[in-house]
């Protein structure tokens, strides 16, 4: 899709589309790490609902997966020395971990990242986290800044568990983590959450995903790095383009562990009236990747002023709303028709 004014540059997003289902069998080997919150906010309901999901996903993990499970409230722990293959066996001995866990005390969530991050990582198998919370912490952006900055290679998966969760939180980290969230409320079922992950986690199409444009002039390509292609998740990409002309967007990756190649012929057109909220998207995502250099700093607020200034420039110019813009209304109306006021009294929630 393209968009482009009578003046300025124009506007490219591009839509991959995967195939729809990849079988088990074809896909390449995983590393699961299961991460469940159990501090005091997880009480109760919540933290049976994560239990109830991460035993689906443990029953359902392909006879050569292995898998390590961590718990974190004020401390952390591992329950295996190391991960340890998807056998009946070790299955039974996690679900019987699980099971036994109660919830209480703080919500350390950077230990528990810092630690999932720590643990050496298989290089022949794909790292799967996935991290049950509700969320509630009270430094946000370090933790995401953590995922972003420690990750490596590894892809997460977030559960948000329970009726009130954050969701700032979760779907922040699965979009610097490379995956996707998942939200359980306490009235739906963990075996059909459990299932939405599995479908999706069980077969990525395409990994270690690059794309070249080639013979075209184009620049800001965003994101930066790409995520993995998993079963029924879009690659979507957003750019500029300063001249027109016809070229080609070349795909590679590795598909079940075999290079992977696509090559798409595409035209940049010189005017291009249609698709104007193409130029929103793009801004929005140069905002995020602008934003997300530096996430701690943003958390403690000494955020760099270079980085503000770029995201103030590019706010304006396309009207968004960031920690550094804001909208401000004029009303044009006369409402006290012959300059007198009154007070109305209006009920508040509280």
């Amino acid at each position: 899709l393209t968009y482009r004014p009578d003046a300025g540059d124009g506007y490219v997003s591009l839509v991959l589309l995967p195939p729809k289902r990849v079988g088990a069998s074809e896909a390449a080997p995983k590393e699961m790490v299961f991460v469940i919150d159990r501090s005091g906010s997880q009480m109760g309901a919540p933290l049976d609902k994560a239990k109830e999901t991460m035993r689906y996903a443990l029953d359902h993990m392909n006879p050569n997966d292995t898998f390590q499970v961590v718990d974190f409230g004020s401390t952390s722990n591992v329950l295996f020395a190391q991960p340890e293959l998807a056998t009946p066996e070790m299955k039974r001995r996690a679900r019987q971990y699980i099971d036994a866990l109660e919830a209480n005390g703080g919500t350390m969530m950077a230990d528990a990242i810092e630690r999932v991050c720590a643990m050496p990582a298989d290089a022949n198998r794909l790292r799967i986290v996935t991290f049950m919370t509700d969320g509630y912490v009270g430094n946000d952006l370090e933790v995401l800044g953590l995922v972003k900055k420690l990750r490596a290679r590894s892809r997460w998966f977030p559960f948000g568990t329970g009726n009130g969760v954050n969701r700032f939180l979760i779907d922040g980290m699965a979009r610097l983590g490379g995956g996707e969230a998942e939200y359980v409320l306490l009235t739906s079922s963990g075996d059909e959450a459990g299932k939405r992950f599995y479908d999706r986690i069980a077969s990525p199409v395409l990994t270690d995903v690059k794309v070249e444009w080639q013979g075209l002039d184009v620049v800001d390509v965003l994101p930066h790095e790409h995520a993995d292609v998993w079963a029924e998740r879009p690659l979507v990409i957003h750019a500029r383009y300063r001249s027109a002309g016809t070229g080609q967007v070349v795909l590679t990756g590795f598909q079940h562990g075999r290079p992977y190649r696509q090559v798409l012929p595409v035209t940049l057109p010189e005017r291009e009236q249609e698709n104007g909220a193409i130029a929103s998207m793009w801004a929005r995502a140069k905002v995020e990747a602008l934003t997300t250099q530096d996430l701690g700093a943003m958390q403690s607020g000494t955020f760099p002023k270079p980085l503000e200034e770029q995201i103030v420039q590019v706010a304006l110019a396309h009207r968004l709303l960031t920690p550094f813009t804001s909208f401000v209304a004029v009303e044009e109306r006369v409402v006290n028709e012959g300059g007198t006021s009154r007070t109305v009294r209006l009920p508040v929630e509280m």
